[in-house]
């Protein structure tokens, strides 16, 4: 079972009601945004890759360590090689055609599926938006290997989210500036 077959079996209004009540704290907004994006998807042509998509109710952080608050470990396995990837920056066309993990059986289509959604906008509700954030990440490792800018290193995990929230939240406040 992939991602397009079970975007194909359930309403999108069904989905996007279901994404309030999984993510009831976000914005009013973004489940706008989720229609739009699951009315792209519609349109966007999928292409076959060799991913697996698993999702894991993660109570440890990747050190072994108990986190404070429990969340969703989203992630994909190459079935060829075994590497895990985050999969934030994957096209939609491969989401479409990424196959489910067996673990994910556990949980429900609908809840699947939000946070398949969830996931893949985590940069943008557009793909073109997520291509900047990924063009700009690219840009500041070439500046890194040219010695123009110089490299961050973590102790955690978690500085490393908060690192990257503030990249985006930065590459944001940019691209307003220059709309504006």
């Amino acid at each position: 079972m992939d991602l397009k077959y079970l975007l194909e079996t359930y309403d999108i209004m069904d989905i996007a009601n279901h994404m309030q009540e999984t993510y009831p704290d976000q914005e009013f907004d973004c489940y706008l945004g989720y229609i739009d994006v699951m009315e792209q998807l519609k349109e966007t042509e999928h292409i076959p890759n060799t991913m697996v998509i698993h999702i894991d109710y993660a109570e440890k952080d990747w050190d072994g360590k108990a986190v404070e608050e429990p969340y969703w470990a989203f992630y994909g396995i190459e079935f060829d090689s075994g590497d895990r990837w985050a999969l934030d920056f994957m096209s939609w066309g491969k989401w479409l055609k990424c196959e489910m993990a067996p673990e994910c059986s556990k949980l429900a289509d609908l809840d699947l599926i939000c946070h398949c959604l969830w996931e893949m906008t985590f940069y943008g509700w557009k793909e073109a938006d997520i291509k900047e954030v990924t063009d700009d990440l690219d840009s500041r490792v070439e500046n890194v290997k040219a010695g123009k800018e110089k490299s961050v290193v973590f102790d955690n995990i978690e500085d490393t989210g908060n690192y990257f929230k503030k990249l985006v939240e930065e590459a944001k406040k940019e691209k307003e500036k220059q709309k504006g």
